[in-house]
């Protein structure tokens, strides 16, 4: 193909991708929803802003102090030799994939592969390539933004619920996340994986996507045992550098260590950031 069909082509093909996967995704619930969480204003605010990959609203001053940011901090630590993007559209290149160190390993899990998924937005190819990779894994997708989720990949466990601050306990009338709230509603780490009852099992991913949520999700309490933790951050909106400084710090600190960075292609605000416990 002649140079000058392949600039007209590929950036063609780009937009009518970025086009279909817009007008697949349901729309985020404007601010006037009703919820106490500043959490969730957030992550509503910060995902209308991200919607049809806008995500760049920020000043092109500030835009480059954030990709000079990404550029020079976080380094990989840890290398895997077998790493893939699982998920993602357009080649695989687009916003929504995260990388996995060793996916073939989660095959090896059998039934015992356990996958938390923390936001989706409509967007199942994380969760098929996963399933693609490893069909008996156990996935649980979370989403308070999402009323009923379209096109999920068939044996995958879907709760109308986000993740929050690790202190937040699961509804008393809903104590296995099973029911459908009237509003979006947030619980911790420690009380989702006690509601399903995953106390003795091993989270192989811990994949999070929650447009600024992950500070507080991820931000404090205790853990339960989890082997990856694939996030992309956020510095949208009220979040700044030192917010990631203590997210990633915090982390590191569980014993993890970055095997892979990609700042997203659509705008200085985002960076996915995949982490793996370090060998003892």
């Amino acid at each position: 193909m002649h140079m000058p069909l392949l600039a007209f082509v590929f950036p063609a093909l780009f937009s009518l991708a970025a086009i279909r996967n817009a007008t697949e995704r349901e729309p985020r619930p404007h601010s006037h929803s009703h919820s106490h969480s500043p959490s969730l204003s957030f992550q509503r605010h910060n995902a209308a802003a991200r919607l049809n990959y806008g995500i760049n609203d920020t000043s092109p001053e500030r835009s480059a102090e954030l990709h000079d940011f990404w550029q020079t901090h976080y380094q990989p630590s840890i290398h895997c030799s077998n790493e893939r993007r699982l998920g993602g559209d357009f080649f695989n290149q687009m916003d929504g994939g995260k990388w996995v160190c060793e996916p073939s390993t989660l095959a090896d899990q059998g039934e015992r592969c356990l996958v938390y998924s923390f936001g989706s937005n409509n967007d199942w190819t994380f969760e098929s390539a996963v399933l693609n990779t490893a069909p008996g894994c156990e996935i649980h997708t979370f989403d308070p933004f999402i009323s009923a989720p379209s096109f999920a990949p068939a044996g995958v466990h879907f709760h109308r619920y986000g993740l929050g601050h690790f202190s937040l306990p699961a509804p008393s009338n809903d104590p296995n996340l099973t029911l459908t709230p009237t509003s979006p509603q947030l619980v911790g780490l420690p009380a989702i994986v006690r509601a399903l009852g995953h106390e003795e099992r091993t989270i192989e991913l811990l994949k999070v996507d929650i447009e600024g949520g992950e500070f507080e999700g991820l931000g404090g309490g205790r853990w339960p045992a989890v082997r990856e933790v694939e996030v992309e951050v956020h510095l949208m909106g009220r979040w700044g550098e030192r917010d990631a400084d203590l997210l990633v710090g915090g982390i590191e600190g569980r014993g993890y260590r970055l095997f892979h960075k990609e700042e997203n292609a659509f705008g200085t605000c985002c960076c996915e950031l995949a982490f793996r416990m370090a060998p003892r």
